[in-house]
Order: structure tokens, then sequence, then C-alpha cells
């Protein structure tokens, strides 16, 4: 008796889709087997008196008497109809009776009983009747095959329990949940661990103007996760032996839903991700960008075993000449990669000093990519490098479907506004109260900055891409290069649209707050 798993997430549990574990158990109803041994006690082969038949099951047992008996006997104690023997031997008699042959042949009488053990006695119509194998086969025939029930097991439960490791590879691992279902009908129970999971996963921010050769391992967006099952039954309860199953990787990421039907279990990481070598951004190939912005890409090592990832540059001038395969960032030590981890690379223009490979020349575009010791590892992700400035430029960086960070470069106008919200009371008046007193006071007062912006004017599959800010339950920022730091936002638009002009270029208007409130004034 097991506990069968028929659906489970694949090496990488994707946290922001549904994460099902469908076990199958074989152990929730049973079928006893009432009647497996038949032992005759026969003089002749027709039947005469005393002779009998015993059908036994384990610690239990019905004794078959025939008797010579000149008028029908038509009648069961009703001593024993409280009992499970009892119970179970009126059940027998009851089929037997509506069987043909002993309803013309014999009369039926349930003689004796306890818990264990039932005595039925056939009383013969006829004396020297002849068909007692008929009787015998066709008894044996009802006994097996009619008077049989499914059993549900008292309390039956599957039991999962989640847990979740603290910090990061420490091997210190935290009950996270347990979980008990009651199986369906076809002994099947379904758990999802997505919102469970999620709880125990956040971003990962690279650090502020992260560059130069470091690159950062992210330990918050995905973690390691096992989890135990077993079935409890019985009354009282009684927890029965447990699987453990080995750790594997959740990851605070998700799919749309027609790629989710296309890609079930997880597999994405597999088909996709890994074949196509991505980086895990959906910032359309060819992005532009200023000098001064921050950019990073995040990269998932799926591989086996460990790697040391080293960037590579290719740098294209606006006099047509290039510089290609430079690397920037070599194979040190602290960027070892081990199987399903994700590492944050910066990539913006100034991060890697990209105007110090050629000084003299104006950098038109460059190219990045990945290499272990030999081969490139990794899709080209292009950025052509806008020296041009808008005064109303800012950045946001915002959690995509990956759990990796965007860069969104917002060139269109910001209107600011104030939303103040107070709680007031009103105090008991004096009989005779002075002109300075307030009977009507501020207990708490709060500001909130909110703010309107427009996305400025991008392709349409640029503007497509950024309804990833919509999604985003996770860390959304503005850059603040002043205070060198990311300032939380939250963005609370609703519904928006797409805005066009006349050359076909598009724009989005998103509201948003900062993320505290305000309740107190200091000079900036």
């Amino acid at each position: 008796m097991a506990i069968t798993i028929l659906e489970q997430p694949g090496t990488i549990a994707m946290v922001r889709n549904p994460v099902f574990w469908k076990m199958k158990t074989d152990n929730f109803i049973i079928t006893p087997q009432k009647y497996p041994t038949v032992v005759l006690n026969m003089t002749t082969p027709g039947p005469v008196e005393d002779d009998t038949f015993i059908i036994t099951w384990p610690g239990k047992s019905i004794t078959f008497t025939v008797k010579d008996a000149p008028t029908a006997i038509d009648h069961i104690p009703s001593n024993f109809s409280g009992d499970y023997m009892d119970d179970y031997g009126a059940n027998v008699v009851t089929y037997l009776r509506d069987h043909h042959i002993l309803a013309t042949d014999f009369d039926v009488l349930l003689t004796s009983g306890d818990q264990n053990n039932a005595e039925i006695t056939f009383f013969k119509r006829a004396k020297g009747l002849t068909t007692f194998g008929n009787f015998l086969t066709n008894v044996t025939s009802i006994l097996n095959n009619n008077i049989t029930e499914e059993v549900r097991r008292p309390n039956f439960r599957i039991v999962l329990e989640l847990y979740i490791e603290q910090g990061y590879n420490s091997d210190n691992w935290e009950l996270a949940i347990t979980e008990a279902m009651e199986p369906l009908n076809d002994s099947i129970v379904i758990f999802d661990l997505s919102d469970k999971l999620q709880a125990y996963l956040t971003e990962d921010l690279p650090d502020f103007n992260q560059s130069g050769t470091t690159m950062k391992k992210c330990q918050h967006t995905i973690k390691r996760y096992y989890i135990v099952y077993y079935e409890r039954y019985g009354e009282p309860p009684v927890s029965q032996s447990e699987t453990i199953l080995n750790p594997e990787k959740c990851w605070l990421a998700g799919i749309g839903h027609l790629e989710l039907t296309q890609y079930p279990n997880s597999t994405y990481v597999d088909d996709v991700i890994v074949p196509e070598q991505m980086f895990l951004t959906w910032d359309p190939d060819n992005k532009r960008i200023t000098d001064v912005q921050q950019e990073y890409l995040f990269f998932l090592y799926a591989g086996s075993g460990s790697l040391t990832p080293r960037l590579f540059v290719d740098v294209y001038f606006t006099d047509e000449t290039s510089q290609t395969d430079i690397e920037l960032i070599p194979a040190l030590n602290p960027n070892r990669l081990d199987e399903n981890e994700i590492t944050i690379i910066p990539a913006g223009y100034d991060q890697l000093d990209i105007g110090s490979i050629d000084p003299g020349k104006t950098v038109l575009k460059y190219s990045l990519y990945l290499k272990d010791s030999t081969s490139v590892i990794s899709e080209v992700r292009t950025f052509y490098v806008d020296f041009i400035y808008s005064p109303n430029t800012r950045y946001f960086l915002f959690m995509n479907s990956f759990g990796a960070l965007q860069t969104l470069r917002a060139t269109g106008e910001m209107e600011k506004s104030k939303e103040v919200k107070k709680l007031t009371s009103e105090r008991i008046a004096d009989f005779e109260p002075a002109i300075e007193t307030s009977l009507i006071q501020d207990d708490k007062a709060e500001l909130r900055n909110k703010f309107t912006i427009s996305t400025g004017f991008h392709s349409r599959e640029y503007i497509e891409m950024l309804q990833e800010i919509l999604l985003s339950h996770g860390y959304v920022c503005e850059i603040d290069p002043d205070r060198q730091a990311f300032l939380p936002v939250h963005f609370d638009t609703k519904k928006t649209k797409f805005f066009k002009d006349k050359d076909k270029l598009f724009y989005l208007r998103l509201k948003g707050q900062y993320a505290w409130k305000e309740v107190a004034y200091s000079r900036p």
C-alpha cells in the first residue's frame, strides 16, 4: 500500500503559477475479503444430517450445518441483532433466502453467534435431497460476489509537510506548513503550494550602481524546499510511515496563461529558458538606454555541476568600426554558480565603463554575452546608447515575471500631488470655554506623495512589455541618483490604454505613489 505521485512541479517550481502536488492512495478504500476459505466436512456426496462446511477469514468464521426437518422453520432470534457478527450472519441469511435453490429446498436459521463467529443451519424440506453440490456452488458464489462492502478507513488523511531552507545553502530547514486532506472518491488529493512558497520569497536587489567585476548571487528570489508526505488514519488517527523527497528549488517567477497550458509543471525552464540561453528579461533586444542608466541582467544557470561565468562585450562605434570579444568580467571565484542559481550582472554603459574601451570614439551600441571557459552560454543582448537627455527623465526598476529587475526610462511629464488623511476628534466643551480653546483637534495626520507619469514614446513592442509593471506585485522603485538609493514606489493603476502619435509610437500613463507616508516635515 502506497501513495503514488501523479503530478508534481519540475526541478524549479515557478510559484506565481500553481504548484500542484497531485497524489493518489490505494489505502483509503478497502474491500474486506470476507470469505476466503471454505472447509468441508461431508461424509457422502449427498447431504446427510450434520454435514457441515465452514467459511473462515482471519479471526472470523461462519459454520453452515445441514439438518433434516419435517417442517419449515423461519426464525432469526432477535437477541443477535445488535452484534457485528450477528448483523453479518443476518445479512447472509437474507441473501440465502432470496436465492431460488434455498427458497425451494431449504429453510434457514441463524442459530447462534457472537462477535467473531456465527452458526447458520439449513433445514431440508425433503428427506434424501441430493442437490447439495449445486447448493454449495450457489452459496459460495453469493457470498463471494454479493455480500461485500467498501470501507473507508476512519479519519483518513494524506498529510503533506513543506520545509523551507532558512538562509542560503545553510541546510537549516523550517517547517513552513502542514496540510492534511481527505481524498476524493477516486482516492486523489491535490495540494497547491504556490501561495505558501511565495510567502517565503522576495526580491533580490542589486547594489546601487553595481559595477566593475561584481556579479551578485540571488539569495531570496530562489530558495530550496522539500516535502514530506504520509498517510494518517484510525481511531484515534495514527501517522503511518513517511516519504521524504530530495530538495528542489522554488522561484518567484511565473509565465502567462497560454504559455502555462503549453509548458505545465514548470517545464518552461527546461524547454525554453535553457535551450534559448535566455537572460531573465522581457525587454526587446536593441534596447535604447542613456549612458548613466543603470541596467541589470539576471542569468539562471540550469546546468549540472558548477560554472564561473565571464562577461564579454562587442562594441560598435558611430564611425562604423568595432571591437569585439572583450572580456569585461573574468572568471572570479565569488561569481561561481552552482546548479539552478541566479546571478545579477551589471549591464549599463557607465557601470561597465564601456566608454573607456576607445575613449576617442563615440559608442553607437554594445552587445553583452556570457561565456564559460570556451563557449558562449547565453543569448546576446544589445543596447543602443542615447547621449541626448530629456529634463523629465526618471528611471524605475520593476520586478518582472521572472523575479528579475528591469529598468524603465520614463521621459514624459510627471505630475505630482499630495493626499492628506486626518483623524480628528472633538473635545467636550467647558461651561465657559476660553476663546483660544480648540474644540476640534487633529489626533493623527499623514500625507502621501502621489504622481502620474508618462513613459514617453516607445515602440509598440516595448509598451506591450510594460504591462509587466501593472502585474508586478513585487518590487518597484525609482532610482534616485542624488540619494544613491532605490526609493520604493507603488503603481496603483487600475486600467490604462495605449496613446500614440502620428509616427505610430506609443506611450503609457501610470499612476503611483511613493511607498511610505509622511507624518512630519523636514527640509529636503
